[in-house]
């Protein structure tokens, strides 16, 4: 016992206790038996955390998870499977996602030592358009504008926009829907320098191309030869 008569049982886990009996070493007298019960109980175990992120995302983006919860908690994030994922970290990040990053994520939150029931968020990870090459057909008449850049390897049968700059100067946006091949085709364009073409689906934009497309009118025709029957007589 302390000075104050005290004794502390320690090491004891959560359960009901009874017939307490203390023994004097000295003497080895034993006192009247305490019945109990005492009640020891385990903290109350946290709440599931709240639990949010940044989806959707771009393919290439970065992922933020996000976890709320008790200040004294520590996390654990899992992907739900076949998503392989871990961190400890309260709020997680992922860069440069790719589609195999999506899914369902979860999280819990451990307070003294006592574990929540885990909170999900899906994480939607959208493709990027890719540009696989061009081709062009130049306007049929001097100044006029019929002609075409078609861009390929797209995904069939689906609208997307397409921006791009003429001889330096961006130009309005066309929306045009890719045939059954993945073509999307640029319209009404006359001759010029077409660079920084961008194709963009569902807010994802595809990789800048690179290089000029150039579109020409046809040749001038040659001058004409010019004859007459000079000279002639008055009348």
């Amino acid at each position: 016992a302390d000075g104050s008569g005290k004794i502390v049982i320690t090491g004891l886990n959560a359960a009901s206790y009874t017939n307490f009996v203390v023994t004097r070493n000295s003497t080895s007298c034993v006192s009247d038996a305490f019945a109990g019960p005492v009640v020891l109980s385990d903290p109350a175990t946290p709440l599931a955390p709240g639990v949010s992120s940044n989806t959707p995302v771009c393919e290439g983006d970065e992922i933020d998870l996000f976890a709320t919860g008790t200040a004294t908690a520590t996390f654990s994030w899992s992907g739900q499977s076949p998503l392989v994922y871990s961190s400890a970290l309260q709020n997680p990040t992922r860069s440069n996602a790719t589609l195999g990053m999506a899914g369902t994520y979860c999280v819990t939150q451990t307070d003294s030592s006592c574990i929540s029931a885990p909170a999900c968020t899906p994480v939607v990870v959208k493709p990027k358009p890719v540009i696989s090459g061009t081709s062009n057909t130049d306007p049929t008449t001097c100044g006029g504008s019929d002609g075409t850049i078609t861009i390929l390897g797209l995904t069939p049968n689906t609208a997307y926009t397409i921006d791009y700059d003429k001889d330096g100067i961006p130009q309005a946006s066309q929306t045009p829907t890719s045939d059954g091949t993945g073509q999307a085709v640029l319209t009404g364009l006359a001759s010029g320098n077409y660079t920084n073409i961008v194709v963009t689906l569902n807010g994802c934009s595809s990789a800048t191309l690179a290089g000029t497309i150039t579109l020409s009118y046809p040749n001038n025709p040659n001058a004409p030869v010019a004859s007459s029957n000079s000279p002639v007589c008055e009348g």
